[in-house]
Order: C-alpha cells, then sequence, then structure tokens
C-alpha cells in the first residue's frame, strides 16, 4: 500500500447512520462540489457496480439523462431495484445496462432516435415502463 503524504490523514465514509450528515463535511463537502461539476460537464455516464441507491450523490446525473439525453452505460452484476426503476421509467432515453445473465451478459438498452426499450439474454425480459 502506498505511503499517505505527509499532513494528510486517509479517509473513507462507510455506510451507516452517519454516512449522510459525514459527506457535508470537509473535505468531502468540496469533492461533491467538483463531482457536481463534472457530472454537469460530462457528455456521456458510465458507471460500474452503481446501484443508484444514493440519491444526495445520484441527482445530478438523473437530471442530465433526463433534460439533455445524456448517454449512460451501466455494467454491474445485478441491477438493483433502484436502477431498474430509472432506466425502465423513462427518464434515462439512451442507455445500456449491462448484468449477468442465465446464459452470460444479459444487456438491455434504449435509443432516443427510436426510443424502443430492448433486453437480450435469449429469453430476457425489458425492463418495466
Amino acid at each position: 500500500m502506498p505511503e499517505v503524504p505527509a499532513g494528510y490523514s486517509p479517509l473513507m465514509i462507510t455506510p451507516g447512520i452517519d454516512k449522510y450528515r459525514l459527506t457535508h463535511g470537509e473535505p468531502f463537502r468540496t469533492i461533491l462540489g467538483c463531482s457536481d461539476a463534472a457530472l454537469e460537464n460530462a457528455r456521456a455516464y458510465f458507471c460500474v457496480g452503481y446501484g443508484f441507491n444514493d440519491e444526495h450523490l445520484q441527482t445530478k446525473l438523473i437530471e442530465r439523462c433526463d433534460r439533455d439525453s445524456v448517454p449512460l452505460v451501466v455494467i454491474t452484476k445485478e441491477l438493483t431495484t433502484s436502477a431498474r426503476t430509472f432506466l425502465g421509467g423513462g427518464r434515462c432515453r439512451r442507455y445500456l445496462a449491462i448484468e449477468e445473465g442465465t446464459m452470460g451478459a444479459r444487456l438491455h438498452a434504449r435509443r432516443a432516435q427510436r426510443v424502443r426499450r430492448r433486453s437480450t439474454d435469449l429469453a430476457a425480459q425489458p425492463l418495466p415502463q
């Protein structure tokens, strides 16, 4: 493990009761401000293993997918209920989601040009509206 530079201390917020409160203090407040700016200016999003369960973190991403049709790629072992609800709810018009399927990878996709949802895994079910 690399050595921590002098004057710095490693910080990590773990799941629990104080998670939300801790993200509003420094240095996390500054980091969240910078991440909001990056999300506001992104031309596409690539999420690995993200479950869409942190409303205070994903607000900008969801707004941009909805307002500007910013494309989204999600790769995860299994799409969470929150991810399925968001992707299937129509606010994200351009997405590709990849999760583990019964015979390999299961793909879920929607393109704004045709507004046609597609799921592929031989006998896959499309995400609900």
